[in-house]
């Protein structure tokens, strides 16, 4: 995290300020560069203390398309706690731990409705292919955005 809150430093005292078109402007500080060694942990931008443990089962459990907090909350994962009690889950009339239509569940919906034929012909197939044979490979790279 202390690289990240330098990156921030050096980006306020060293960046190029840009206007948009929305009047909100950036701040891009080009050619900065973080290293990492994966052996003391991995890297995420949060103030919180997340084991990589965390990281998997979350990517797992979207991939799987379920949205309810306590199956992950199960698997000692509390991330999405603060977002599935009660208070929060009732504006959207659900109940405590339903998250409710989001992201990762379309993602899931979509890829169960390819049939086999549009799995194989999809771009996705050799990453599949290479999540099963090199689990361990630094090229693998999943995102939500």
């Amino acid at each position: 995290m202390k690289q990240y809150h330098d990156l921030l430093r050096s980006i306020l005292a060293n960046g190029n300020e840009h206007r948009d078109r929305t009047g909100v402007g950036t701040i891009s500080h080009f050619g900065y560069q973080t290293r990492f060694d994966l052996r003391q942990g991995f890297p995420i931008v949060t103030t919180k203390k997340i084991p990589f443990r965390w990281v998997a089962e979350e990517l797992f459990w979207f991939l799987s398309g379920d949205t309810n907090e306590a199956n992950l909350r199960a698997r000692g994962v509390d991330i999405w706690a603060e977002w599935a009690d009660e208070e929060h889950t009732s504006r959207f009339q659900r109940s405590a731990g339903d998250l409710g239509p989001v992201l990762w569940l379309s993602v899931a919906v979509f890829w169960r409705r390819l049939s086999e034929a549009q799995r194989r012909g999809s771009n996705c197939e050799p990453h599949q292919r290479k999540i099963q044979t090199r689990p361990n490979s630094r090229r693998l790279i999943v995102t939500g955005w």
